[in-house]
């Protein structure tokens, strides 16, 4: 599979993990497979509706959420310090600062998607 999309393996299991962290995918021995969630999702056009669904997805996990209302109140901006700091204390998978600073740009980035998709509505 990852030659035909030209992405390794590592890709893609950074991939197949975003979907499973969002409730998008479950991993059945080694292999990613869509949830009835992910399978509706990726039967509808790219949309406002698809991305509202995404959204709640991403926003209902404590670690974006916590980050995405503080970045609200910070008028937009992000704390580096803050995001870090939720990451070490809510991401069972964040146990250094060293992590928490390369995870910080996939939250940093998500909630970017999420503020721009939330703002051409």
């Amino acid at each position: 599979m990852g030659s035909d999309y030209q992405f390794n393996e590592r890709q893609g299991d950074y991939y197949g993990n975003a979907l499973r962290y969002l409730g998008f995918a479950s991993k059945v021995e080694r292999k990613f497979e869509l949830t009835k969630l992910g399978k509706y999702v990726a039967d509808l056009p790219n949309s406002d509706n698809r991305n509202k669904i995404i959204i709640k997805q991403i926003l209902s996990t404590k670690c974006f959420n916590l980050i995405f209302v503080n970045t609200l109140h910070n008028g937009g901006e992000f704390d580096n310090d803050y995001i870090d700091h939720v990451l070490l204390d809510n991401a069972m998978s964040v146990r250094s600062s060293t992590t928490a600073k390369r995870r910080r740009s996939t939250v940093k980035n998500w909630l970017n998607w999420v503020l721009s998709t939330a703002t051409a509505e």
